[in-house]
């Protein structure tokens, strides 16, 4: 066959380099052979739908719980600004129940 041919002759290409220049060379085969051929689709099958990007969304879950960290630690130094913090930690956790109330629906 035409392929196990051209792999002969491209083990004797790699052969004839040095040892360090020999795994160049293999590690570029390699690459070459792995970017530049397409795969080829069966006839009949549909292409593959675009995927969506998903991106991250915004957790105020997560916030919620760095608030009431901190709340607790600044409560005792500073009481009003702890007192502000655990405020803030329960406008995230019901903003983050209302969205994933809406969310489902």
């Amino acid at each position: 066959m035409r392929v196990e041919g051209l792999t002969r002759e491209l083990i004797q290409v790699i052969d004839t380099g040095t040892k360090t220049q020999r795994e160049d060379l293999r590690e570029l085969a390699i690459d070459l052979l792995r970017n530049d051929v397409v795969p080829v689709r069966a006839e009949g099958t549909e292409a593959d739908p675009p995927t969506e990007v998903v991106r991250a969304g915004f957790n105020p879950f997560g916030i919620a719980i760095l608030l009431l960290m901190m709340g607790g630690v600044l409560v005792i130094l500073f009481p009003l600004v702890g007192l502000l913090m655990f405020l803030g930690a329960a406008v995230m956790i019901v903003w983050g129940f209302l969205a994933s109330v809406f969310a489902r629906s």
